[in-house]
């Protein structure tokens, strides 16, 4: 929350929304209020659907301290979003710094890299636009393929090669 929070300190017309529920929601939604931030955070907690609300953002940022694969990032690089991370777990997979988004080491950097993208409409085009073809390659047939794959590897000792599927 804290980075958000230094975000809306440095960015006066940044409005912030956090999808999801957690331990932490009532902590946060007090947190902000303290910090007279409410009316630029919006936590509407669960949703069915994060599409609706990726049409409304420029960017997206994730910063948390641990992910094992991102699958929000993943869903915001389909919808065109160019994406500002942490540099942690799936996400350094996912994410290809400096082409459809930045991977950060810390919160400092992370401001640093949304104050880059907010100042720049065209890097943010393109980088969504690279997100969009990343994002491709995670697609539900070829994850499952990939799994698969493993699985004989590890069970079956099997071993396979096939040529690197073109990007594009």
């Amino acid at each position: 929350m804290a980075i958000y929070a230094e975000l809306a300190r440095l960015i006066p017309d940044l409005h912030v929304i956090l999808l999801g529920e957690g331990a932490r929601l009532a902590q946060y939604r007090e947190q902000l209020s303290a910090l007279g931030l409410s009316d630029r955070f919006h936590l509407p907690g669960p949703v069915p659907d994060v599409g609706d609300y990726f049409e409304a953002l420029d960017l997206c940022v994730h910063a948390v301290e641990e992910e094992t694969f991102g699958l929000a990032v993943l869903e915001a690089m389909a919808k065109g979003l160019p994406v500002v991370a942490a540099a942690t777990g799936g996400l350094t997979e996912t994410v290809e710094d400096g082409v459809s988004g930045f991977l950060c080491r810390d919160g400092r950097e992370m401001a640093e890299r949304v104050l880059q993208l907010a100042a720049a409409p065209e890097d943010r085009q393109r980088m969504g636009a690279e997100g969009m073809r990343r994002a491709k390659l995670f697609d539900e047939r070829r994850t499952a393929l990939k799994h698969k794959l493993v699985y004989d590897e590890v069970i079956d000792g099997a071993r396979y090669w096939w040529p690197p599927i073109a990007e594009g």
